[in-house]
């Protein structure tokens, strides 16, 4: 370990300008991510503050599509018995209804024995004193209403007013005051309590799978549709976060494959002195990881900086210690990327490829038989030979083949060999049969071999 130690820092030491330039751009990355976050969470903060809690008759309301229609509230079923669900407090017909002020929104109620929200008497009519002023509703007197689905018209005593958002409607009634009005039963709203057991989001999820397609309204609707917005509005932002990184890790992985170049020689000796693979995989690990910690340290420590001095100009910006956890897994995913490539080229080069700069194949593929069938090799395959074909393009081979005709081959020994992909592949062409060469086209790059007498 301590040997390890030591040839990571005289590698350091030898290519500190790469280094430095890969800590850098991973201190610039990492304070812009932390600045970018910091600033994204006071948004959505202030956002949401400009909203208010809806004030709903209970916590929950549900609305189904206007042309569906429910006897009764679902009840739950199978292992929805035994969960906790939320309570039902009442189920409603929403509808609107012509009065001498116009058209109106009206809520019947039809209450469990749970409800404790403003409840109109059997003929009575309840105003919601959000809405009365703007349209100029009386407080006091009768109210006469009409119906569009049948000619019948029915008068209430104006009781009292209560207060609710919008989403309630103008008008509260008793649901067995309507049915006058109404030419179908059943209801499209159903009203629900939070119990002590579930929290605000299972409550609703419990909900959207009872009421499927259905619009689940709660008191803190606003601020879920002022955060959807503010998601909405940047969600390309997100996505630039994603490219960032990406960038970071790309910007890293040149670094360090410079620096993989720049040592080569350095590699060669220590290979030729018995280096182990797992000694070069720890080399390359102990140097990204400095510039890594490194990196990431300065990045938070100029964040914190540009932080302090933006408050102390009044620019709330404060640094939240997830996102330090968010940034601090990005960035070691970025370099065991970027750490992973030039610690296997070293790892699978030889001595001489390091030493006289040849390509280092990392993946490699072995070859026996033709990859297409060709009929004019039937009969020969037939008596046991083995045909290959090398690359050809334009005439020129692709390869190197190591016999001539004539020479005599054994099982498992390389006939040809074909780089690719810049040198970082290679393809062997092995026999399976001793034999001798008895074909070599060289305009074709076929290469047959055909077996001992012995063999037949």
């Amino acid at each position: 370990m301590t040997r390890m130690l030591r040839l990571a820092k005289q590698r350091l030491q030898a290519g500190w300008r790469i280094h430095l330039a890969a800590l850098l751009l991973t201190c610039l990355t990492c304070s812009a991510y932390l600045i970018y976050q910091s600033y994204m969470e006071q948004v959505g903060l202030s956002y949401s503050r400009q909203t208010t809690e809806l004030a709903l008759l209970t916590d929950f309301q549900v609305e189904l599509p206007d042309d569906e229609l429910l006897p009764t509230a679902v009840e739950p079923t199978g292992a929805w018995k035994s969960r906790p669900t939320p309570e039902l407090q009442a189920a409603a017909r929403s509808l609107r209804l012509n009065s001498p002020y116009g058209q109106l929104s009206v809520l019947a109620l039809q209450p469990e024995a749970s409800y404790r929200g403003p409840l109109p008497q059997t003929g009575q009519v309840l105003i919601n004193q959000r809405l009365a002023s703007g349209l100029g509703l009386p407080t006091s007197g009768e109210l006469t209403l009409s119906g569009s689905e049948t000619k019948n018209t029915i008068t209430l005593t104006i009781a009292d007013s209560f207060d609710s958002s919008s989403a309630t409607g103008h008008l509260l009634v008793l649901a067995q005051d309507i049915q006058p009005l109404l030419a179908s039963t059943g209801y499209n709203v159903f009203l629900y309590d939070l119990v002590e057991q579930l929290k605000m989001q299972s409550a609703r999820d419990a909900l959207a799978r009872f009421y499927p397609d259905s619009l689940i309204i709660t008191n803190q609707q606003a601020q879920v549709v002022a955060q959807q917005a503010l998601r909405d509005t940047y969600q390309g932002f997100g996505n630039l976060v994603l490219l960032i990184f990406v960038f970071l890790t790309l910007g890293v992985l040149t670094a360090l494959l410079l620096s993989f170049i720049d040592s080569k020689r350095e590699l060669s000796v220590l290979k030729g002195l018995g280096l182990m693979p797992r000694e070069l995989w720890g080399l390359f690990l102990i140097n990204g990881v400095v510039t890594a910690v490194l990196g990431l340290a300065s990045g938070i420590g100029l964040a914190y900086l540009v932080s302090g001095i933006m408050q102390a100009r009044g620019v709330i910006l404060a640094i939240a210690p997830q996102h330090i956890l968010s940034l601090s897994w990005r960035v070691a995913l970025a370099y065991t990327l970027a750490i992973a490539a030039p610690a296997a080229l070293a790892r699978r080069a030889t001595v001489n490829q390091l030493l006289y700069d040849q390509p280092i194949p990392l993946l490699s593929n072995r070859v026996t038989t033709l990859k297409r069938h060709h009929l004019i090799f039937e009969e020969k395959l037939a008596q046991g030979w083995q045909v290959m074909q090398l690359p050809v393009i334009d005439g020129i081979l692709e390869g190197f083949v190591f016999k001539s005709v004539g020479d005599q081959i054994k099982q498992g020994e390389v006939v040809g060999f074909s780089p690719g992909w810049w040198g970082l592949t290679y393809t062997e062409y092995v026999a399976t049969i001793d034999g001798e060469v008895a074909m070599w086209q060289e305009d074709s790059g076929i290469v047959a071999i055909k077996p001992h007498e012995d063999e037949h």
